[in-house]
């Protein structure tokens, strides 16, 4: 059965073990943390866990792209920043990381006729995954690639490009997050997409925002049919205390996911 777990972002406190607290009484035991700043606040992390029996579903690696830069400097920044990340969440329990491979447009050239810009940005990401899955599945975590609408990202901005990519690696420490709010900007049935694209999801978004986008009860049957058992977070790009988190929660929780 799918876990719900919620972004850390939505909850309310100045402190870790406020926002803990906060999901609690929401009714959740699990959270997704920021990579931003949690090297930090590791212990405090763990304290809060323990005090408040929060799992902590997975670590979302932000908007820290560059594996895909064009400079070599800056791809090992950033790969190195996603070790980093592994590491944490192997340190806390967490199924894996959530990553954006690259924010914006492509910065790679074209060089068609041989390969096209989009082109090239997969193969260098399928380069890097060949050591970076074997990295995360000895630390006993995930790697999950994340698409994302046009909008932000021109590079796998499409649910089933990122599947596409990680059925070509054909590693069980690689899989895809997907969201609802990208899946539907879209255009997509959202459950028949997951159903596509079952083998390769790892991870779900749902928007707090925008739920009457999805029947919540279909999608659960659907991942359900998947045999889908991983954590189905609530997210939120809209500002903090836009959205009601205990009515997203209850619908959530009434709709089948734990």
């Amino acid at each position: 059965m799918p876990r719900l777990a919620i972004r850390e972002d939505l909850l309310s406190g100045q402190t870790t073990m406020a926002r803990f607290e906060h999901a609690v009484r929401l009714g959740t035991t699990a959270v997704e943390l920021s990579a931003d700043g949690l090297g930090e606040r590791i212990d405090e992390v763990v304290e809060a866990m323990a005090a408040t029996g929060v799992e902590i579903a997975a670590i979302d690696h932000g908007r820290r792209d560059g594996i895909l830069h064009i400079d070599p400097v800056e791809r090992e920044r950033a790969l190195a920043e996603l070790r980093q990340s592994i590491c944490d969440a192997a340190d806390l329990g967490a199924s894996g990381v959530v990553f954006v491979p690259h924010f914006g447009a492509l910065i790679l050239p074209d060089l068609t006729p041989f390969l096209s810009a989009e082109a090239l940005a997969a193969e260098l990401l399928l380069s890097h995954l060949r050591t970076l899955e074997d990295y995360a599945a000895a630390m006993g975590v995930s790697l999950f690639i994340r698409s994302l609408r046009q909008q932000e990202s021109a590079f796998l901005c499409r649910f089933e490009a990122a599947a596409a990519v990680a059925r070509k690696r054909n590693h069980p420490s690689v899989r895809v997050a997907a969201g609802t709010l990208d899946l539907h900007s879209e255009g997509l049935d959202i459950p028949a997409a997951l159903r596509a694209g079952a083998d390769m999801l790892g991870y779900l978004y749902i928007s707090a925002v925008g739920l009457d986008v999805v029947d919540l009860a279909v999608l659960t049957a659907a991942l359900e049919a998947n045999g889908y058992n991983g954590w189905v977070t609530l997210e939120s790009r809209a500002p903090h205390g836009e959205h009601d988190l205990s009515a997203a929660v209850a619908s959530l929780r009434a709709s089948g996911f734990a």
